[in-house]
């Protein structure tokens, strides 16, 4: 394995600098539709990479995902671009908190 494939795979854990985590607000038509495509493109790779293309989520559309009761988080880089998010959503009357929608980022 070369160096520079072992820096790559080395800094997949690591967020590149600027980058920041932040709350998103998806009632924010534009913020909405760059999560549903970052979405989207994620989707089809794992798609792709387990071999399944029944992947609920590559077939909501924009207004189903944002009909949700999901709070969002997001690493953003320092060119406003979300590169990675999760969403979640809180049962207080159960005390659990389910994830929902883990989108890692690809840095390499």
């Amino acid at each position: 394995m070369s160096e520079g494939h072992l820096e790559c795979s080395a800094s997949r854990a690591l967020m590149p600098p600027g980058t920041l985590i932040r709350e998103l607000d998806l009632s924010d038509v534009t913020v909405a539709a760059t999560v549903h495509a970052v979405g989207l493109r994620a989707y089809a790779v794992e798609s792709d990479l387990i071999g399944f293309d029944g992947i609920p989520a590559l077939s909501e559309s924009l207004q189903d995902m944002t009909a949700q009761p999901l709070r969002w988080l997001a690493a953003v880089t320092s060119e406003g671009k979300v590169a990675a998010f999760v969403a979640w959503q809180t049962d207080s009357e159960q005390s659990v908190t389910h994830i929902d929608r883990p989108r890692p980022m690809a840095l390499c």
